[in-house]
């Protein structure tokens, strides 16, 4: 029998984002506006959310879907999600 996965919903520590372990979510609003948190993911990352935040692919995302970034440079994070 599967057992439920433990969420563990903490205040961002914009100053520990980058030894941060397990998974981070990230939010970015409708027309790919960065939240303050990822803003810092996304200089830890040289980019990246902000590029994906600007592509068709993220406007193609519907209410609820989400892009998942694996092992992403520059976190000690397993991966990152927006």
């Amino acid at each position: 029998m599967p057992h439920p996965v433990a969420i563990d919903f903490r205040e961002t520590d914009t100053a520990m984002l980058a030894e941060a372990k397990g998974r981070i979510v990230a939010f970015a609003g409708k027309e790919g506006a960065l939240s303050p948190a990822a803003r810092r993911l996304d200089r830890l990352m040289k980019g990246a959310l902000s590029r994906f935040a600007a592509s068709d692919g993220f406007a193609a995302l519907k209410p609820g879907d989400a892009q998942d970034f694996a092992w992403p440079a520059g976190l000690a994070a397993q991966g990152v999600q927006i």
